[in-house]
């Protein structure tokens, strides 16, 4: 089985690869051999690569034994496993050779060593049209989404937030947060210069600021009576504190999700009729 990935950047291919895999995860349980090359040149600069993508594709293989690479993919390969040496992160793997690329096959490929290994489970998978920004994949994000991006640290780059979210590039995004019943789109930000607007990493950050920070309408507050009023409140007076100004707001939706501020991540919707859906998975 191969698969191949046009994506430029290699966190990029990491991260959409590593997302397909979790889809086929039926059907490479038994992948054995494992092969990785690249079909460009890829940035020698490991200072400012994050291991975590290829530490990602890495776990979706469990038992493979063999990992074969081409010298280039190495380097990045040796950088993640120092990491995984410090993170605890198992690669088991007995093996892990070099090889040169091999001009008949694509240059993305994941293999396994016996084709007939597959037969059996082989089946139609959906797999979504766009993938993620890898900064914006759960568990990658970590937003404490009770302060705007902007006030604090989230290592993410100017470059990085002006970076498309999804390749490929989308024209609005569709989000659902922690299970909450509001759905809502996120579109290009007038900072987008490009001659088809998309959406950016900071259009993403943006929008689930403002819409967790919106308030709640009496007739919303009716209509959400699954959840408790007595976790309702505690977040809402632990949010307020003595300020008169934000207990004189009111409700926020932010407030419904009882104490969970941490934001993980964008994963697809599971529940979704379309592809544009995406949860953002909080704690």
């Amino acid at each position: 089985m191969g698969l191949r990935v046009r994506c430029m950047s290699l966190d990029w291919q990491l991260s959409c690869i590593a997302e397909i895999c979790d889809n086929l995860s039926l059907i490479i349980t038994d992948v054995r051999d494992l092969h990785i090359d690249a079909s460009s040149p890829l940035q020698s600069g490991q200072d400012n690569m994050d291991p975590l993508p290829m530490l990602e594709l890495f776990r979706q293989f469990s038992k493979v034994k063999r990992v074969f690479l081409t010298e280039e993919v190495a380097l990045h390969v040796n950088y993640a496993l120092k990491h995984e040496m410090a993170t605890g992160v198992l690669l088991n793997a007995k093996v892990i050779e070099l090889e040169k690329p091999n001009p008949s096959r694509p240059h993305t490929i994941f293999q396994a060593a016996d084709p007939l290994l597959l037969a059996p489970k082989m089946r139609t998978i959906p797999l979504p049209s766009a993938f993620i920004h890898p900064r914006l994949a759960a568990s990658n994000l970590q937003y404490d989404v009770r302060y705007h991006h902007s006030k604090i640290n989230l290592r993410l780059s100017p470059t990085t937030l002006t970076e498309p979210a999804s390749c490929p590039p989308l024209p609005s995004l569709m989000l659902c947060i922690g299970g909450l019943p509001w759905l809502f789109v996120v579109r290009p930000g007038s900072h987008t210069a490009s001659v088809i607007p998309f959406v950016t990493v900071q259009d993403v950050l943006n929008a689930i600021y403002a819409n967790l920070h919106t308030v709640v309408k009496p007739d919303e507050c009716k209509a959400m009576s699954r959840y408790s009023d007595a976790a309702i409140a505690n977040a809402f007076s632990r949010r307020v504190g003595a300020d008169l100004v934000q207990l004189a707001s009111g409700l926020l939706r932010i407030d419904f999700l009882s104490g969970r501020f941490r934001a993980q991540g964008l994963v697809p919707a599971q529940w979704r009729e379309k592809d544009d859906v995406w949860d953002v998975l909080v704690y």
